[in-house]
């Protein structure tokens, strides 16, 4: 029926009539579809659009995003998004632009949901791991975390079951020097030494508290020894375990 009323009417394409339809239609609907721009063409439309600022109000971009909520891409266009975005590198300006935009977005527990499965079975390629492992070595090298922090990651590994492959690679791991000290130091208890002034001194495990003793205030190995055994201060000095109660738990 279109395509008997158009060639009735006519268009002015063909200097029959006075619609602007660029064909008599029942083609398929769009135009474009199917037609490759040739490489000229491109680099005209390049060229053209080139310096120009599109200014996206709230409205439009609210338009764009209801237009593609609930639609699933195919594998096809996935995997032609993924190639064409590979080895992409963005300015730091245009980072900055992407981290103000979504400062302050809460993700719904779904997405959630869905980063955690995505994140738990992809498989990174080695050189992608080592790129990642340099760049949270420079971010996090020298940064002191804070006790909230501390916990907040405890509280995240609770009960956290570690894979059968995960604990093989570890084993063959060779931790360093540096490593192994922090490792020794972490299983050491912590003593608060604190004196008649009750000023407070924290060493690390019994040999740091003959050490104090010893080297900055002259005291004998023995009545430091008599002090933890018997829990009864010495001239003053008390010696606790740290994240103890000091009256319940004097050593």
């Amino acid at each position: 029926m279109e395509i008997e009323l158009i060639s009735k009417i006519g268009i002015l394409k063909n200097k029959t009539g006075p619609l602007t339809n660029l064909t008599i239609c029942g083609d398929g609907g769009d135009t474009m579809s199917g037609r490759c721009h040739s490489n000229e063409t491109k680099i005209k439309i390049g060229l053209a659009h080139k310096g120009k600022q599109i200014i996206y109000t709230d409205s439009w971009r609210k338009n764009i995003g209801n237009a593609g909520r609930g639609k699933k891409r195919t594998q096809e266009t996935k995997d032609k998004i993924s190639k064409s975005n590979t080895g992409r590198v963005f300015t730091d300006e245009w980072k900055n632009k992407i981290s103000k935009a979504r400062k302050g977005q809460k993700m719904s527990e779904e997405t959630k949901s869905k980063l955690r499965i995505y994140m738990a079975n992809r498989i990174l390629s080695d050189e992608v791991k080592a790129k990642i492992s340099e760049k949270l070595s420079k971010i996090h090298k020298g940064k002191i975390l804070s006790q909230e922090t501390r916990k907040k990651i405890s509280i995240a590994h609770t009960g956290k079951i570690v894979s059968e492959e995960t604990k093989a690679k570890l084993r063959g791991k060779i931790p360093s020097k540096e490593t192994l000290e922090k490792m020794r130091i972490g299983r050491i208890k912590k003593y608060i030494i604190t004196d008649p002034d009750n000023n407070i001194i924290v060493v690390n495990g019994i040999s740091g508290i003959y050490e104090f003793f010893k080297r900055y205030k002259g005291i004998r190995s023995r009545s430091v020894y008599d002090t933890l055994k018997t829990k009864i201060p010495y001239k003053g000095w008390i010696i606790t375990i740290k994240g103890r109660n000091k009256s319940t738990c004097n050593q």
